[in-house]
């Protein structure tokens, strides 16, 4: 009995939908599942083009239109996570592209000015993008119409993260961003 009582303590996993919102304290507005793993950089790599129709792509439309009906209108949207490889950047991208196809207009920043996931995915890496915009000295909002590209899915563009500067932590910090 004790050696299932310290296991029943020391497992942190949720087990379901409700408990998780229960120890957040936070509603649930979409689960996304493991996605299938694809070959290949750019925007066709994404659920949501390669395959739109898919429950998993689903996932992300419910997502979408449930940050669509929350009662805060929502201009900006952070996607984060406690662990490395957890598919921050997969799931952005995947959003990004439910949003363009809902008509919305919709700019993904990779500010990742160290590793680039954002832009390695969509196959932009090493273009010039906001590491270039942050050091430039002319007028911000000219720059960043520049920089910014097409990504071959209506309504979305992206401003990938530029060159990796020696300083990334000083550019995000100033004034400029």
């Amino acid at each position: 009995l004790a050696a299932v009582y310290v296991l029943d303590t020391l497992d942190d996993r949720f087990r379901s939908v409700e408990e998780l919102q229960a120890q957040v304290g936070v509603p649930v507005m979409a689960i996304v599942q493991d996605l299938p793993r694809r070959e290949g950089h750019g925007v066709g790599a994404l659920q949501l083009v390669a395959e739109p129709d898919a429950p998993e792509s689903e996932a992300f439309r419910t997502l979408r239109t449930s940050l669509g009906l929350s009662h805060d209108h929502w201009r900006r949207i952070v996607v984060t996570s406690a662990e490395p490889g957890d598919g921050k950047t997969t799931v952005l991208a995947n959003m990004a592209v439910a949003y363009a196809s809902s008509r919305k207009r919709t700019l993904l920043i990779d500010a990742d000015l160290r590793r680039p996931g954002l832009s390695t995915m969509l196959g932009v890496r090493g273009v010039e993008g906001l590491s270039s915009v942050l050091r430039c000295q002319g007028p911000i909002g000219e720059v960043v119409e520049q920089h910014i590209r097409k990504t071959g899915v209506p309504g979305l563009d992206i401003l990938p993260s530029g060159p990796r500067p020696m300083n990334p932590a000083e550019l995000l910090g100033g004034q400029s961003f």
